[in-house]
């Protein structure tokens, strides 16, 4: 027997075996996914939705939004919540807002997810009213500052007045998606008085992408002289060396709660796209892990990613299987026809 035509023959057993073995863990994949939505659609009692839609700004400097109705029908069949309402066209955000949470204050929902679609503004004109003073050199500013949705009458409502409404129902968890613009400047109405905050230059996108702040506390909350932020990273990074940098707030945060100290938290502003931080490891960049392997965490590690990169792998094999087929086929149609591969091929005489 030609031993080429053995080698053969193992290589296909191989790929029957890859193909049986792969298949397998295919359907396990499939499986475990319907498994996952079937328990999300028993535990889904309990969750609420709020998606608000704002399209039409007539009476305002504000262009309508066509694309809004398109978001509110993919936010619903997204939503697969006990309970969802929709609020299209609000005047008011939080007077809309204040309603909802008025109805559900005492019903303490696992997770309240709040959608808004609309105009936004990262309000940097300040409304001063000389007739409201907290002291004789002090204006008290009238409207809201920052982030801000836009209400179809024009008003404007800040995200952090935003969650601190929604946090009244008591909810375990509480989840923002906010669909809207957050580029700087409003148009002055009437005679109303303003102050200009200084000019903010943004940032382009792809520097956005390299930057990875990290701070030592949470929005509006001081940071304390004792137990701080730098010296429980310090802690922490004595006891596992580098760490990944997108598990330092995790990792810090859990030190201080282990240690009963619940005064401060810490949080990060990183923009994630793709594994651009993932492998980054800290204090050590050139200390990356090429391969990826970071400690899981099974509270914020995603199952479905863990698949995709299996079937990566999976996928991968197969191909290298299927080229080392291909180059068998092509050695046995060679010793068919009498050559030794390609070093030996019959090339044709010239005519002279």
């Amino acid at each position: 027997m030609n031993p080429f035509s053995i080698n053969l023959t193992e290589s296909q057993n191989k790929i029957e075996t890859k193909n049986e073995s792969f298949f397998k863990r295919s359907t396990v994949v499939r499986n475990s996914r319907k498994d996952r939505q079937a328990r999300v659609k028993i535990t889904s009692e309990g969750m609420k939705a709020l998606i608000i839609l704002n399209g039409d700004y007539s009476g305002t400097s504000q262009k309508n939004l066509l694309g809004v109705n398109a978001d509110g029908e993919c936010m619903r069949i997204m939503m697969k919540y006990s309970e969802v309402e929709i609020v299209r066209n609000a005047l008011d955000i939080e007077k809309a807002v204040k309603k909802y949470c008025e109805e559900h204050k005492d019903t303490k929902p696992k997770r309240i997810h709040f959608h808004y679609s609309g105009h936004g503004v990262e309000s940097d004109m300040v409304q001063i009213d000389p007739s409201q003073m907290i002291d004789e050199k002090t204006f008290l500013g009238v409207n809201p500052t920052g982030g801000c949705m836009i209400g179809c009458s024009g008003e404007l409502y800040s995200v952090h007045d935003l969650k601190i409404e929604l946090l009244k129902c008591n909810p375990d968890k509480l989840t923002l998606t906010l669909d809207c613009c957050r580029s700087s400047g409003m148009p002055q109405r009437g005679n109303e008085r303003y102050v200009k905050l200084r000019h903010k230059e943004p940032i382009k996108i792809a520097d956005q992408l390299k930057i990875a702040v990290i701070y030592g506390t949470s929005d509006l909350h001081t940071a304390r002289d004792a137990n701080t932020f730098t010296q429980e990273l310090f802690k922490v990074y004595q006891e596992m060396g580098e760490i990944s940098i997108l598990q330092i707030v995790s990792k810090v945060n859990k030190s201080w709660q282990d240690r009963f100290i619940f005064h401060q938290i810490c949080k990060h502003d990183i923009i994630e796209a793709g594994d651009n931080w993932k492998c980054y490891m800290w204090p050590n960049p050139d200390s990356f892990k090429s391969n990826g392997n970071i400690e899981n965490d099974t509270d914020t590690m995603m199952v479905d990613t863990q698949e995709d990169e299996g079937q990566e792998d999976r996928n991968a094999e197969m191909r290298s299987m299927k080229d080392m087929m291909n180059i068998l086929m092509e050695k046995v149609v060679s010793l068919e026809n009498g050559q030794d591969g390609p070093r030996n091929r019959k090339v044709p005489r010239k005519q002279e």
